[in-house]
């Protein structure tokens, strides 16, 4: 059950990555879409890895 929350968790970083990308007023300048979409790629590897 742990790895699923990882999981999940993971995935809602790349959602929110995603979204603040296509916005056009976002004022992370592309560094900040990035290091979410890091924290959620981490996170779902992280997740996969869990032993339960």
């Amino acid at each position: 059950m742990k790895g699923i929350k990882y999981l999940l968790f993971g995935l809602m970083f790349i959602l929110l990555g995603g979204f603040i990308l296509l916005d056009p007023q976002s004022s992370l300048n592309g560094y900040g879409e990035l290091a979410l979409f890091f924290a959620g790629i981490g996170f779902g590897v992280k997740g996969l890895l869990e032993k339960e």
